[in-house]
């Protein structure tokens, strides 16, 4: 097997994990997921496929919705740069951003209630200071 080299037997997921030694960083992070995936499974089965179908939801319903909450998931802290900030980086202007942040948000909460509430409460905080 070119290219990967196996590394050892993962008690968590009932598989040897493997390092893959390729130049393709598309190729590294799909492994990844992957064996993170797995690793969800293996803790909790019925939880990922709910949560994977929460997230296509998400993703067919709102592209800018849809990387926030994994902005959020992953630890970022980027919802919470101002507007100005945002607008700079995307291109837009603030008004549009904050237009589109509020029909993301409304989108969130149909699908992931938890993480919808808590992006309103920081956006509310935003505000406030």
């Amino acid at each position: 097997m070119t290219g990967v080299e196996f590394v050892r037997f993962d008690e968590t997921i009932g598989q040897k994990v493997v390092t893959l030694s390729t130049p393709d960083e598309r190729t590294k992070l799909v492994s990844e997921i992957a064996s993170r995936l797995l690793e969800f499974h293996g803790n909790d089965p019925e939880n990922l496929t709910r949560f994977l179908d929460r997230l296509t939801q998400l993703q067919t319903q709102t592209q800018t919705g849809f990387l926030l909450v994994l902005q959020i998931l992953s630890g970022s802290r980027a919802e919470l740069d101002s507007y100005s900030t945002q607008s700079v980086t995307v291109g837009k202007s603030k008004q549009y951003i904050h237009a589109q942040r509020q029909r993301d948000i409304d989108k969130i909460k149909k699908i992931f209630p938890e993480i919808g509430k808590v992006l309103t409460e920081s956006i509310w905080r935003k505000w406030k200071k």
